[in-house]
């Protein structure tokens, strides 16, 4: 199945980097945006048989589960180490995040940690 050209950029403010939360948010929400771009884009599939059309409905809705699970984190985990930590286990289990874009993200965990 055909995988997004090039994986969304992790975000990058003029000012301190934002927080491990917001990067992870902020990917996910491009996956989910380029999820549906394509899905906009698509020809109008045969039901239940075009994979290509499944896949982008699957990828989809697999960043709403984890954008709501992030949400779930920011809201349930009281420290800010317990919220990294939660955010850093759902980075390593996503099925969205590609190796590369799960290094950079887990690399800008490790410059907020030696940046307090």
């Amino acid at each position: 199945m055909k995988r997004p050209q090039s994986p969304p950029e992790i975000p990058r403010t003029g000012g301190p980097a934002p927080s491990l939360l917001l990067a992870a948010k902020g990917y996910l929400k491009a996956v989910k945006e380029q999820a549906l771009d394509e899905l906009r884009q698509y020809p109008a599939p045969v039901t239940a048989c075009d994979a290509q059309f499944n896949y982008l409905l699957e990828r989809r809705d697999a960043a709403s589960e984890e954008l709501a699970l992030l949400d779930s984190i920011s809201e349930a985990v009281g420290s800010e180490a317990g919220r990294n930590q939660a955010v850093r286990d759902l980075i390593l289990s996503s099925r969205l995040i590609d190796p590369e874009s799960r290094t950079r993200l887990l690399a800008h965990c490790a410059e907020q940690a030696g940046g307090s």
